[in-house]
Formats: structure tokens, C-alpha cells, sequence
């Protein structure tokens, strides 16, 4: 089966309401986005936007398929989140590449960012 590896950022990280999503998944450790990308405060959840910035920090699954297709449709890709290949640091030093929900940057400057979610 095909599996792919996702970076959860937000309500889908450990301890968040959409994680239950994730329980088939294998949990791999947490990775770092490149500083090509922003963690910021939505009014009601993050989005990762592509700005340059301090990087973001997520957890990263791999999951099979048929997940990827139900976490597409949470997230609303391609029309609210476009699912994005993105490279990232794990937390031992290796570099890969990663899918990531990235939400368009619409947001000027009026937003804070957060440094870990």
C-alpha cells in the first residue's frame, strides 16, 4: 500500500480534536519547516502560510491513501489548503520532504506568529 508522509500543525497534532483522524498513521517524530514558511494565529485554528519567517514546527505521520484523501477533504484542498510537498528537518538533523497543508497568504501584516503550536 501506498503511504506518504503529512506535517500536522495544527487540530490534527497530538492531543488536538481532528488527531483521532490520524490513529492508523504511524507517528514519526517532529520536524521543522524550512524558514520559507509561517506558523501564524488564526482566529480559530494556525495556518501555515509561505512567507519568510522562523519555520514552523509539526509533527510528521505517514499515512496511507485512503487517509490522505479524508485529510484532503478536512482540510479543504485544493480550494482552502493546497496540499504542498515541502522540505523539513526532523528532529535528528535528516532532511525530507513532506506533504503540508499551505494556506494562501491573504493575511498582509496583521497577524502574530506562533512559535510552537
Amino acid at each position: 500500500m501506498n503511504k506518504n508522509i503529512i506535517l500536522a500543525y495544527g487540530s490534527l497534532k497530538k492531543g488536538y480534536g481532528l488527531n483521532k483522524v490520524l490513529k492508523n498513521s504511524e507517528y514519526l517524530g517532529k520536524a521543522r519547516t524550512t524558514d520559507n514558511y509561517t506558523l501564524i494565529d488564526g482566529a480559530n485554528f494556525p495556518f501555515l502560510i509561505e512567507r519568510n519567517g522562523k519555520g514552523a514546527i509539526g509533527e510528521l505521520y505517514e499515512v496511507d491513501a485512503p487517509t490522505m484523501l479524508w485529510l484532503d477533504k478536512i482540510e479543504g484542498h485544493p480550494n482552502f489548503y493546497e496540499r504542498k510537498k515541502i522540505l523539513t528537518t526532523t528532529e535528528n538533523g535528516d532532511k525530507i520532504e513532506v506533504w503540508a497543508y499551505i494556506h494562501p497568504d491573504v493575511f498582509g501584516n496583521d497577524f502574530n506568529i506562533i512559535e510552537e503550536f
